[in-house]
């Protein structure tokens, strides 16, 4: 059974296995609610952690920006607070995207899947499975972006930089100036997708795909009413006159 430690700075997961990743979540745990920096010792107490053992992995920590050191010991580092600002904004994009994603599957009968742009990879936010088809992408969170519909359009309308270096800058070229991709059969053989991307005239900040048996799917017919999609979401998020973040 997994035991709970409780102190001044709230519960304390404490990880029967301890794993490398359990001590960094249990060292990461004590700041919540911790006013100033914690010193090594007070590392070691509070996640039950040798000291010597809290002061390695602070320090590693320390080198990744999760952490950050002073003359009261350790407090969260920048890094750390721009992972949760990224959450919070991609958990609000999701959010705001839902409502549009729900219509277009309604609309179309057809798989819908909702992605960000991580590097190289694209980088599923949400999924609403085509009925009555169980389609093989469900459940997978990441793909190589060049080789997916949705990768297309974010690699295509995310700058030079990311142009640059992919091997497909023709291809992607052509994505821009249709401002939609098509994959047939490239990930799953039998299956075809349709992406576009949620950006009004810079860099695309997300994509829109819909997915189905390639037998299925009516390039012709769909495209318009995932372009009117991608359009909601982005009206939904971004007041079109000032381009500003809607409250």
């Amino acid at each position: 059974m997994q035991n709970t430690l409780t102190s001044e700075f709230g519960a304390v997961r404490a990880e029967p296995s301890r794993t490398v990743l359990s001590r960094v979540a249990s060292l990461l745990d004590v700041f919540e609610g911790a006013d100033g920096g914690l010193s090594v010792t007070e590392l070691g107490r509070l996640t039950q952690l040798p000291k010597s053992t809290a002061f390695r992995l602070a320090e590693q920590m320390v080198d990744l920006g999760w952490l950050e050191r002073d003359p009261a010991g350790y407090r969260v580092g920048v890094r750390m607070l721009e992972l949760g600002g990224l959450a919070r904004r991609r958990t609000r994009l999701r959010n705001r995207a839902m409502p549009y994603l729900s219509e277009l599957a309604a609309a179309t009968g057809l798989a819908v899947n909702f992605a960000v742009l991580d590097g190289d990879e694209v980088v599923i936010v949400e999924q609403i499975p085509m009925r009555g088809c169980d389609l093989p992408l469900t459940g997978r969170c990441r793909f190589p972006a060049a080789t997916t519909s949705l990768g297309k359009v974010l690699l295509a309308f995310g700058g030079n930089d990311q142009l640059d270096g992919v091997q497909r800058a023709p291809e992607l070229a052509a994505v821009r100036r249709r401002q939609i991709a098509f994959d047939a059969d490239g990930t799953y053989a039998g299956i075809s997708c349709i992406g576009a991307p949620v950006r009004n005239s810079g860099r695309a900040i997300a994509a829109v795909s819909v997915s189905a048996p390639s037998a299925a799917l009516r390039p012709n017919s769909v495209a318009p009413v995932l372009a009117n999609t991608v359009d909601s979401i982005w009206s939904a998020l971004f007041d079109r006159n000032r381009l500003t973040v809607s409250a």
